[in-house]
């Protein structure tokens, strides 16, 4: 494989595990800031 593919791959599993992260802490937002009862 050459470089190129192997270095946008790398990124795009960098973006995968931010966006998991992403969301837990956006339900964790929502979660906060939704009005307790």
């Amino acid at each position: 494989m050459p470089n190129d593919v192997i270095q946008i791959l790398r990124r795009l599993k960098t973006l995968e595990s931010n966006r998991r992260t992403w969301d837990s802490h956006f339900q964790e937002l929502g979660e906060y800031m939704r009005p307790r009862r």
